[in-house]
């Protein structure tokens, strides 16, 4: 075995700072740390102009690159449209929340749909939580905070199920959380907040959280690289419990899920909200399926 060239040092870690990319247009310049053996094969292949053997390193997205493109992706939808036309900024708007104490509320609403179903009528701008407590209304920027529960033990919420039905408010709640983290609540709980419509997922055929993000979040962006790179940055936040996964309406989704032919997505969909943080909202029907 030859000795190694002293003038070469071993090929960085992958998971070194070093192994970040400087991303350039321009493929002669330096993308490689001075005195690796990277630089020493990149070096070789410009003196030759042997451009076509340029050794290609993996694109890194920081937080705050995901912070923008989340933005971007969550920007044309964070309003209310008006019945006039007008579009009302979510700053103005508001949505109570109550924990519901005991599980026979569910039971009452399918009642009530039943009874919309037979006859219409108008229904309320708001709806009776029967069987809450009252005492226990939630503002929306503590829905996080540590609680007791009634065995006396305190845990932070981590999986909250958003139950109503149609035209109560539940996406407009979903908006309301991805504003009010953009302007500074929970960011010492998450590095990310996703807001999800599941409607999106429809014809979705692959099975992983990053090819849902690079196809279904990410995919405004311009170069397919940067959809990988973001994609797999925002699968790390998750990875380590630090993105929070706003999924809408598993009522819209859940009749997917049923055929033998679509057991790949129903597991698929059982991993999205058994993600560490998830708001689900849904219409009675969707919990019940």
């Amino acid at each position: 075995m030859g000795k190694q060239n002293p003038a070469l040092k071993p090929m960085a870690d992958p998971r070194s700072p070093l192994w970040n990319s400087v991303r350039s247009a321009d493929p002669t310049e330096r993308t490689t740390p001075k005195g690796t053996l990277l630089e020493a094969v990149q070096d070789k292949n410009i003196r030759h102009g042997n451009l076509k053997n340029m050794p290609t390193f993996p694109e890194k997205s920081s937080l705050d690159e995901v912070h923008s493109a989340l933005e971007a992706y969550h920007e044309p939808d964070l309003y209310i449209l008006r019945v006039s036309g007008g579009k009302l900024d979510l700053k103005t708007c508001y949505v109570n929340l109550a924990i519901v104490e005991a599980p026979s509320h569910r039971e009452v609403e399918k009642q009530e749909l039943q009874e919309q179903a037979a006859v219409f009528h108008r229904i309320t701008s708001f709806e009776r939580v029967k069987n809450a407590n009252t005492q226990s209304l939630i503002p929306l920027e503590q829905l996080f905070d540590r609680r007791k529960l009634r065995d006396g033990k305190e845990l932070i919420p981590r999986r909250i199920l958003v139950q109503g039905r149609a035209g109560i408010g539940k996406s407009t709640l979903c908006k309301k959380l991805v504003h009010g983290y953009q302007s500074g609540w929970w960011k010492d709980l998450f590095d990310a907040v996703l807001w999800l419509p599941l409607r999106q997922l429809r014809g979705f055929k692959s099975n992983t959280l990053e090819d849902l993000f690079r196809e279904k979040v990410f995919i405004a962006q311009s170069r397919v690289q940067r959809q990988a790179s973001l994609a797999e940055a925002l699968v790390l936040c998750a990875e380590r419990g630090k993105a929070l996964f706003i999924l809408d309406g598993l009522d819209e989704i859940v009749s997917d899920t049923g055929s033998d032919e679509n057991k790949s997505f129903r597991l698929f969909l059982k991993s999205l909200l058994g993600q560490q943080y998830v708001v689900i909202t849904s219409r009675p029907s969707g919990v019940d399926s």
